[in-house]
């Protein structure tokens, strides 16, 4: 969808107004799906692929592996795999490559045991580990590099009358070590922890202690105070969204019933979405961000807390209008090279629209030129348009130059605009694309060379 003329007029003036929830659930059609199970993992293992293992239906333990390819489940055939069990921690490491596996719930028992997976097959670690445990939380720390592991359940210790776990262990790759926080969250299990890329941290909320949020910082916990939480609950799925940059967090035990309900946390609060479709009423969940679908993936969960009743449906939580954007054309080369565009930054309501110009001239003027159009111009002409007959032989205009913003280089040859994108529901779907124009003396008779040029498209988070 091409902007008109009026539409980048308000773009560029309008106020902020409110925009109506933009989110979905889909259900997806796998060919293939694990058995349904409650108390399973699914980690984003970078290179390694979409991992799941393990869970529990009813009596059944599984000890299974499958990946997720985007469109279905394929069931791997490791040489070697952990025993059966529910209810264990499960994260990838991606300073070792491997995902980590931390203890558990056999049907009879707690194992305390660690084991990695390449991609191939599963090797216990060894080494003294955490005493064995179910529902504890655990996630990687790109700040110390570790897996951070926290709480978590035993029966044994409950029916003795001892308080659940309350402590923070990390695991470098080859052994864990008992940490010791200044700060210690309330002892808890079946809370949610994830990274989230946006803040760099660990963020832990909610378990058996409360609807608390906290940080891990490297090195210690920080309680955040937030003016809204979700709901107190058990075992929910937690994802990071790193196009949306939003922790998302989904159903769990509340009250005794399978949750169906959406928060997310943006760094600061926590927000109560209503996406359209079917939400999965589900707890002991588990899903990822899948980066080629833009969202969420859920699988499987207990549709009652005992896990009597499970599901292996495949659900996906994303933006029903995702925002998008590309780099297209060629530039042409002054004394520094071809300046290029970085389009990577989204545009969404509410948000900024943001583009970079980088492999410039050293503190050299330039400017972005921003249009609705890719094709045409106002004045009819049609793009590209080769610049050669105004002395910039081997350069293109590649979009309509309707606005210019006037910008200096920095010493490393980059500059920036941004503009702020009023919250209106009008400019869902709507392109802009920008160019860049830069000073080269020397590089051509008019001494100005030209970038390639963007699209972004207007998405609702």
């Amino acid at each position: 969808m091409t902007m008109p003329r009026r539409s980048l007029c308000l773009f560029a003036a309008a106020l902020a107004s409110a925009a109506s929830a933009q989110v979905q659930w889909t259900s997806l059609s796998p060919a293939n799906a694990p058995p349904p199970r409650g108390g399973h993992r699914v980690v984003d293992a970078g290179p390694l692929g979409a991992v799941l293992f393990g869970g529990q239906n009813a009596s059944t333990y599984y000890g299974d592996t499958w990946n997720w390819t985007g469109t279905d489940w394929v069931q791997a055939s490791p040489i070697a795999s952990p025993s059966n069990r529910a209810h264990f921690v499960m994260c990838y490491d991606p300073r070792n490559n491997n995902v980590v596996l931390f203890s558990g719930w056999t049907g009879g028992s707690y194992p305390a045991d660690t084991w990695l997976y390449d991609g191939q097959t599963w090797t216990r670690a060894a080494g003294t580990t955490p005493p064995g445990r179910d529902w504890a939380g655990m996630a990687y720390d790109p700040i110390s590099q570790r897996v951070i592991l926290y709480g978590g359940h035993d029966w044994q210790r409950s029916t003795a009358g001892q308080p659940n776990y309350d402590d923070t262990w990390a695991w470098d790759g080859q052994a864990w070590t008992q940490l010791t926080p200044i700060n210690v969250p309330p002892h808890r299990w079946g809370h949610a922890m994830a990274l989230d890329q946006g803040l760099g941290v660990i963020v832990m909320h909610g378990g058996t202690a409360g609807n608390d949020t906290w940080l891990w910082t490297g090195a210690d916990w920080l309680q955040v105070p937030t003016a809204n939480a979700p709901p107190a609950r058990t075992r929910p799925g937690a994802a990071h969204d790193p196009l949306r940059q939003r922790l998302v967090l989904w159903g769990g035990s509340v009250g005794g019933a399978a949750a169906s309900d959406v928060w997310e946390f943006d760094g600061n609060d926590w927000t109560q979405r209503t996406p359209s479709g079917t939400a999965p009423a589900v707890s002991d969940t588990s899903g990822i961000f899948d980066g080629g679908l833009g969202a969420i993936v859920n699988f499987g969960g207990a549709l009652v807390p005992n896990r009597s009743s499970t599901s292996n449906a495949t659900d996906a939580y994303g933006p029903v209008s995702p925002a998008t954007a590309r780099t297209f054309g060629s530039g042409c080369a002054g004394s520094a090279g071809v300046p290029a565009i970085d389009a990577s930054r989204l545009a969404w309501l509410g948000g900024s629209y943001e583009v970079t110009v980088r492999s410039t001239p050293p503190s050299t003027s330039l400017w972005f030129v921003v249009g609705g159009s890719n094709t045409r111009t106002t004045t009819g002409l049609s793009l590209p348009f080769p610049l050669g007959v105004v002395g910039m032989p081997g350069c293109d205009l590649l979009i309509d130059p309707e606005i210019s913003l006037g910008r200096m280089a920095n010493a490393s040859g980059e500059a920036s605009f941004r503009l702020g994108i009023p919250a209106l529901p009008v400019l869902l779907g709507v392109s802009i694309y920008a160019q860049s124009l830069v000073v080269s003396p020397g590089a051509n008779v008019l001494g100005v060379i030209t970038s390639d040029a963007s699209e972004h498209v207007f998405g609702g988070r």
